[in-house]
């Protein structure tokens, strides 16, 4: 497979990322990583591959599931730090899949999954998905910038 799009410049890194936002039942699933971050699922975009093609094949990857749907809803362009300034666009989509009450990542990348009440999703991050909690189709797609 080709390269992640992920390039170093003198300035820090871009990244091109693509999320899944899965909900069901007044719940989101979400994915808690080794540092404790929770985002949702989803992860880098490679060289060739259009965002909703890594959306899929990244639910596929995180989730072993194959979505029945992937409905674009916004892009974030994700400012911030990590050892290195970072410039991220973030493309998230609205992701179909069977329900299951809990899922086996197929990959080993350090990170559980699981389901959390819509109403107590404060933590996620970038905290702009937020934005997207609740949103009608007819309010989207939509661009967001988060700054941390």
């Amino acid at each position: 497979m080709t390269n992640d799009l992920t390039i170093l410049t003198d300035d820090g890194k871009v990244n091109v990322r693509t999320a899944a936002w899965i909900e069901h039942d007044g719940k989101l699933l979400v994915c808690k990583f080794f540092d404790g971050v929770i985002s949702l699922p989803g992860g880098r975009i490679k060289f060739g591959e259009t965002s909703q093609e890594a959306v899929k094949r990244e639910v596929y990857e995180e989730i072993g599931e194959k979505p029945k749907s992937a409905k674009f809803m916004a892009v974030i362009e994700n400012l911030f730090n990590l050892k290195v300034p970072y410039h991220e666009y973030l493309f998230v989509y609205k992701v179909e899949i069977d329900y299951k009450s809990e899922y086996q990542p197929n990959e080993e990348n350090n990170q559980t999954l699981f389901w959390i009440d819509m109403n107590e999703i404060d933590s996620l991050q970038p905290k702009e998905l937020l934005k997207l909690k609740g949103l009608s189709d007819n309010k989207l797609p939509l661009h967001l910038v988060n700054i941390d």
